[in-house]
């Protein structure tokens, strides 16, 4: 089992733009044996159906939630790395552009929901509303999981666990700078904030979130997730949301140096688990163990007068000396 308190944890989230092909797949598988990445979340996958996929000659496990059909969003999904196969929980489609994985790590299981928001179309007014919808929706499966315990898992064998929740994905928004007494973002945004930025920020204070790529400070090249088809404009839109109490995201950064053609870099958190310190019991060693002080000692006086009393009765008379 995998140990979280000592080895890190590595949780990734790329834009595929339809992994609708097995080509597409052994590309991606490919240029994962590069990098570290344990779980990675899947936007845009256009893979039909929900289910997993043993792949052959892969370290990972493929879980997709995709569309029905055409017609239907193109859906999100999950590799688990084969290292972790046996923690998983559970997985569950929450609308064509929501889902999430469950993974016991330890005493702590682990819920990743993999997110892919609506893109502009170029309606202002339509593309808002369609984003407050899709805001509101995710905030209410995130509130209504919180509310649930892990022993209501699937796997009821299991004893129950602390649970902690992480939101990776295509969010289609820049949340922009920090503003005097923003909790929600940190020093270190990308881009300039718009009208979705707002929304998303509202919505990271509304459920106590946190975009934790703002809060790492990087490069510029390490920073922006998305590229135009020309090349010219770029924009960070895809994030890692976690509560503000999380103390195991460690590190997040884009991984420019992964090779799979997309116009999304491969944004990736590295996670640390922290168990409290057992304290140790120390056993008393009999053979070396030294003598310790002794209190003062209190005489008795009565004691002490009638123990003299009592030699003094039993004490032989002095015989008087006889004269020649």
């Amino acid at each position: 089992m995998v140990r979280p308190s000592t080895v890190p944890f590595h949780v990734a989230t790329l834009n595929v733009r339809r992994l609708a092909s097995n080509d597409r797949l052994i590309e991606l598988q490919t240029a994962l044996r590069d990098v570290k990445v344990d779980v990675l979340v899947l936007t845009e996958l256009r893979w039909r159906g929900i289910g997993a996929l043993d792949l052959a000659d892969s370290d990972y496990r493929f879980y997709h939630a995709g569309p029905a059909d055409n017609n239907d969003t193109s859906g999100t999904g999950f590799l688990i790395s084969s290292r972790l196969q046996q923690q998983v929980q559970g997985f569950e489609r929450v609308s064509g552009r929501v889902s999430f994985i469950d993974i016991r790590l330890g005493r702590k299981t682990l819920r990743i929901y993999a997110v892919y928001a609506p893109s502009t179309t170029g309606n202002d007014d339509h593309d808002d509303a369609a984003y407050e919808v899709f805001l509101n929706n995710l905030a209410q499966t995130l509130l209504l999981n919180r509310s649930l315990t892990s022993s209501q898992s699937a796997d009821y064998t299991q004893p129950a666990s602390e649970m902690h929740q992480i939101v990776l994905g295509d969010f289609n928004a820049k949340v922009g700078m920090q503003q005097p007494y923003e909790r929600s973002i940190g020093k270190f945004s990308y881009s300039n904030q718009n009208e979705r930025g707002h929304m998303l920020i509202d919505f990271c204070k509304d459920l106590q979130l946190q975009v934790f790529n703002s809060f790492f400070k990087k490069l510029i090249a390490r920073k922006w997730t998305w590229r135009s088809p020309n090349g010219r404009t770029k924009n960070e839109i895809d994030f890692v949301l976690a509560p503000h109490n999380s103390i195991f995201t460690k590190d997040v950064c884009v991984v420019a140096s992964f090779n799979f053609y997309s116009d999304h870099h491969l944004l990736r958190a590295t996670l640390h688990f922290n168990h409290p310190a057992r304290k140790r019991r120390l056993q008393p060693n009999y053979c070396h163990a030294e003598p310790q002080p002794r209190g003062p000692t209190f005489l008795n006086k009565n004691i002490y007068q009638f123990a003299i009393n009592q030699l003094r009765d039993q004490m032989p008379l002095p015989t008087a000396s006889l004269d020649v």
